[in-house]
């Protein structure tokens, strides 16, 4: 899981956390250039760009979310769960997220991505889940929304509401969002009763 408060140690290089908590040594020495060499290698693979000798504290925010991506990559995860993973990015930083997501999905990693922006959701997922106040309000391909995918990041395309739900996917979908997931999951059902 990729937290929205990163789980890295400031002082330590990108490598040093890469291996903290997977330690494997030799004689009680750390072996940092494999360490270095899986970063290099995760990093190229998922067009991830992060040098493994860079000090922690002194990345940018989204590369340091970068690092988490890695960490959790080089525990060989299959599924990756991103919470909130844009609120904190520049809109290029978005743009570098969104790309490292295709290519992680197309590497046939599965990822839950949490959020409340509509854009962004539509613009990565192939399904989205709408959770509010705690219950799921509906499932739906991502495509199927009534929402015009012009970008990834910059506003709401259509108003987004408040609420306190958490969400899978999505969270504090637009009722017009709400209301057409809804539509979709009644003919569903109406289609597997005929």
């Amino acid at each position: 899981m990729v937290h929205q408060q990163f789980m890295l140690v400031d002082v330590f290089t990108v490598a040093e956390n890469l291996i903290l908590g997977r330690e494997d040594s030799t004689a009680g020495l750390l072996n940092m250039s494999q360490a270095r060499q899986t970063v290099r290698e995760l990093s190229e693979r998922y067009g991830l760009d992060v040098d493994p000798d860079a000090v922690v504290e002194e990345l940018p925010v989204g590369v340091q979310q970068r690092v988490e991506i890695l960490k959790a990559l080089a525990n060989d995860a299959k599924y990756l769960i991103l919470d909130e993973p844009t609120a904190v990015l520049t809109p290029q930083e978005i743009d570098q997220l969104m790309a490292a997501m295709r290519s992680l999905r197309d590497a046939g990693k599965a990822i839950v991505f949490i959020t409340h922006k509509l854009r962004e959701v539509q613009a990565i997922a192939d399904k989205i889940t709408v959770i509010r106040h705690g219950k799921v309000v509906g499932t739906a391909k991502a495509d199927r929304l009534p929402v015009r995918p012009s970008g990834t990041h910059g506003g709401p395309c259509c108003p987004v509401d408040s609420g306190q739900g958490t969400g899978h996917a999505v969270s504090r979908a637009a009722p017009g969002v709400e209301r057409c997931i809804r539509r979709q999951a009644e003919r569903h059902a109406g289609r597997g009763r005929s």
